[in-house]
């Protein structure tokens, strides 16, 4: 199997002799800004996830992540609150559609689906886990709002999200990350970090960094296009162009594959 990323905006090819056919894996890493070090982190993940078999159960995903995550803390780690981090949205797709996603941070995933697209993930912010865990108060929730600084990040930990003993949570950094799954939330607040899908014909996944989808305030976000607009390198270029006419200044990365598995742009 052959593995394609992007390293300093050029795509580099890697044999994969480890890689159990027939698996597809998409992700995609997005350096926190106003960090130091967000590239090199970003492409650290993406070399250590070269090296990771194909996964289906989204509590051995869970165990994979945290491992590569203390890798890179170890390796990157800075002494003040402006360490280097990384975004990461992931799948792994089964050629029989059915898939494990993962998220950190706040790159997102697209599911198209009954003739539209639909967020499937859900950005990692204090106001999202909150919600989770029923103590939001005075705010309105609204996860397809970039409204809230993020909370944690691959090789940077989380701020705010982890429990103490007592059930609480402190506002301070943790070295640790939480990535909820759907069984251990409640059925009313079913919006886990890694969790399974299963794609159907003609359905898609797009992967995307928050330059995508984040835009200046009074601005409207552009309606994602069809996946057959987006089938192509210079589709997907076209409507990145758009996107940053739109009035995004932040770095734009993005990749879908569609149902059947046949092929990734």
């Amino acid at each position: 199997a052959k593995a394609t990323r992007l390293e300093k905006a050029e795509r580099k090819t890697l044999d994969l002799a480890h890689w159990r056919q027939p698996y597809f894996r998409l992700a995609v890493a997005d350096g926190m800004g106003g960090h130091e070090g967000g590239q090199q982190i970003a492409e650290a993940l993406i070399k250590a996830l070269c090296d990771l078999p194909p996964q289906r159960k989204p509590s051995v995903l869970r165990d994979k992540i945290a491992e590569i995550h203390d890798r890179l803390l170890e390796q990157y780690a800075l002494d003040h609150l402006r360490s280097p981090g990384t975004t990461l949205v992931m799948a792994d797709i089964h050629a029989s559609g059915e898939a494990v996603i993962a998220n950190v941070g706040d790159s997102r995933a697209y599911l198209w689906r009954e003739q539209r697209w639909q967020q499937i993930t859900y950005d990692q912010t204090l106001n999202e886990y909150d919600w989770r865990d029923d103590t939001l108060e005075g705010e309105a929730y609204n996860p397809q709002e970039k409204s809230h600084r993020l909370a944690q990040a691959m090789g940077y930990g989380s701020y705010g999200l982890i429990k103490n003993e007592y059930n609480y949570r402190p506002r301070q950094l943790n070295r640790h990350l939480r990535l909820d799954l759907a069984e251990e939330l409640p059925e009313d607040k079913q919006n886990p970090d890694i969790f399974t899908l299963q794609l159907a014909k003609g359905e898609a996944l797009l992967l995307a960094s928050d330059g995508l989808w984040s835009v200046p305030a009074g601005k409207s976000p552009l309606v994602l296009p069809h996946p057959k607009d987006l089938a192509t390198q210079e589709g997907l270029q076209t409507f990145l162009q758009k996107v940053q006419e739109n009035g995004s200044s932040d770095n734009m990365t993005a990749v879908m594959l569609s149902a059947p598995l046949r092929e990734v742009v």
